[in-house]
């Protein structure tokens, strides 16, 4: 290579973060990495003072820097300010809450030592940055983005997706049996075999003679719990002293269904 200056005019590095509050977008450019980590924490107190403020710090196009390659200190790579630069790649960034999205824009510049600074330097040429990646091997520059940028960022994210679609479908299938179990709730009519009155509260007195359109017994269903059977004449008192309601489902032997209490003969 040779001896010629290599460095063009330089540029800054632009952060730029966005804080969402409610229908609200506060945009600012942060150069430095403290500042954001400030910003954070007074967006979290905010949030925590209003409980009805839904706030996400978000960025996109903002720049970010790397290092590649360390370069000799010679005055090929010597800067206005006097310092030495090195190889570095800058890109344009999409990212949430810190965790990148979309990388786009990547490019070699110089910057200085370690890629930390906010300022770098265009190459004077596409030849001079021709000459400069054969050099020292260096690949495209997407190539050259760090893996967390370039992949780690979209593993995360597809974690968070697919583990929030993993979340919702699993509250849809509970939401599908509690409907199922709803619908099978309401047991269907079964007159037991022996006659074992239950009673409200209520002693169950002898079974008189009833005429023979009126059923000598009849159960009781309330809140899908049964109840009985119960003769005509104790279904009649507990009517009359309130354990049994108007409204109260009833079945009795030869019935297909059930029915009100208030529409069974006898009943009165």
């Amino acid at each position: 290579m040779s001896s010629a200056v290599y460095i063009a005019t330089p540029n800054k590095v632009v952060n730029i973060t966005c804080i969402t509050l409610g229908f609200r977008v506060i945009r600012c450019s942060l150069p430095f990495d403290m500042k954001r980590y400030l910003l954070l924490i007074a967006t979290g107190v905010l949030f925590l003072s209003t409980l009805e403020t839904q706030a996400f710090i978000w960025s996109f196009g903002g720049e970010k820097i790397s290092l590649v390659q360390n370069l000799p200190d010679t005055d090929e790579f010597k800067t206005s300010e006097g310092s030495h630069a090195d190889i570095c790649v800058i890109y344009k960034q999409a990212w949430i809450m810190w965790i990148p999205a979309w990388n786009w824009d990547a490019k070699y510049v110089l910057s200085q030592p370690g890629g930390e600074g906010t300022r770098y330097y265009e190459f004077k040429s596409p030849s001079i940055e021709a000459e400069v990646r054969t050099t020292y091997g260096l690949d495209s520059p997407d190539s050259a983005i760090p893996f967390w940028d370039r992949i780690g960022g979209k593993l995360v994210w597809a974690l968070i997706i697919f583990g929030w679609i993993g979340i919702k479908s699993m509250s849809s299938d509970e939401d599908e049996e509690t409907d199922i179990e709803t619908d099978t709730a309401t047991p269907q009519p079964q007159a037991p075999a022996t006659p074992q009155p239950q009673a409200l509260g209520v002693p169950s007195p002898s079974i008189t003679s009833v005429p023979a359109n009126v059923p000598q017994q009849v159960l009781i269903i309330r809140n899908g719990q049964q109840f009985g059977p119960y003769p005509i004449a104790q279904a009649n008192a507990m009517l009359s002293n309130g354990e049994l309601l108007a409204d109260d489902m009833a079945w009795y032997e030869g019935e297909a269904d059930w029915k009100p209490i208030k529409q069974v003969p006898g009943i009165r």
